[in-house]
């Protein structure tokens, strides 16, 4: 591979319609669907912005919104009893401005930790998130729900509330 470039990176995520739902079964369609990562594309581009990893962890590119003022691409991340959905802002330069985890699920101890993300069609994202117990019954009361909206600028807004 000569001189990578961000534009490279960006062949890689499609440019999606808007609404679309993210959960675990999304993953498969990312992975049957889109190239994976070309490893030194990934290592000059990604992997500094990323949390450490080990020889178990993947990375599948998922697809980007574009805007004016920036790209919003979105990276599904596998590590062992892990899984999760990973936004990352660029502006048009390529310049890393953001980054925010808007999906996935985690087990520790007997908990296990879902979070779904739904795009609406302007572009807010809706999270659900929740915890249980694995010997016990789900119980929504447990649950959170937020918005997350990209600023024109690249920042990331969150608003949280619990729900009742």
């Amino acid at each position: 591979m000569g001189k990578i470039t961000f534009g490279d990176l960006l062949e890689l995520f499609p440019q999606l319609e808007l609404p679309l739902f993210l959960d675990d079964e999304s993953a498969s369609l990312f992975s049957q669907n889109n190239d994976p990562f070309p490893g030194e594309l990934f290592d000059a581009m990604l992997r500094p912005l990323l949390p450490d990893d080990d020889e178990y962890t993947e990375y599948v590119p998922c697809f980007r919104i574009s805007q004016d003022e920036y790209h919003a691409l979105v990276i599904w991340k596998a590590s062992l009893l892990t899984y999760e959905y990973l936004m990352l802002i660029f502006d048009k330069k390529g310049q890393f401005l953001s980054s925010e985890r808007i999906g996935g699920m985690l087990v520790r101890d007997d908990q296990l930790f879902r979070r779904v993300a739904h795009f609406d069609e302007e572009g807010i994202i809706h999270i659900a998130e929740g915890a249980t117990d694995l010997s016990e019954r789900f119980d929504p009361k447990e649950s959170n729900t937020y918005e997350i909206e990209i600023l024109p600028n690249g920042e990331i807004y969150s608003s949280r509330s619990k729900l009742n």
